[in-house]
């Protein structure tokens, strides 16, 4: 008898195996390059820029960030800088403003970490703030 249930618990399994079952929402996409474990992950962060990423203090740095969600709902961004200011929030695009009084070149990061039903991903950008681009480009002139 032990040998008939274990032959119909495999049974089972494979027929199981064979099926799809939807967990948490994500849907794998059968037509993705990605893999079944890599599409499990269904929110990413692509990529996260700043433009320039190296300012003198009186400049600003334009961010970016560009996620997906691999289950189709949508994603809300939170950005976080320690130092600076975040203006104009847009969802994936911000402007940062450094800090003021910056008397020596200091790296700063800015995080931004991605929301959707699906989960959440978080990505940092260094931004360098260099008080001695502005004399460089005074000299070049």
């Amino acid at each position: 008898m032990n040998g008939w249930i274990s032959r119909l618990s495999v049974g089972l399994s494979i027929v199981i195996a064979g099926c799809y079952v939807k967990v948490d929402s994500q849907i794998p996409n059968p037509e993705s390059s990605m893999s079944l474990q890599e599409q499990a992950v269904a929110l990413r962060i692509e990529s996260l820029r700043a433009t320039p990423n190296t300012i003198s203090p009186r400049e600003i740095s334009n961010l970016r960030v560009v996620a997906s969600d691999y289950g189709f709902s949508p994603i809300k961004y939170i950005w976080e800088a320690h130092d600076g200011t975040i203006l104009a929030n847009r969802g994936q695009m911000v402007t940062w403003v450094p800090p003021d009084n910056i008397k020596e070149k200091t790296v700063y990061e800015i995080k931004v970490i991605a929301v959707s039903l699906n989960g959440k991903d978080e990505a940092t950008v260094r931004i360098v703030v260099d008080p001695y681009i502005d004399l460089d480009k005074n000299e070049k002139k």
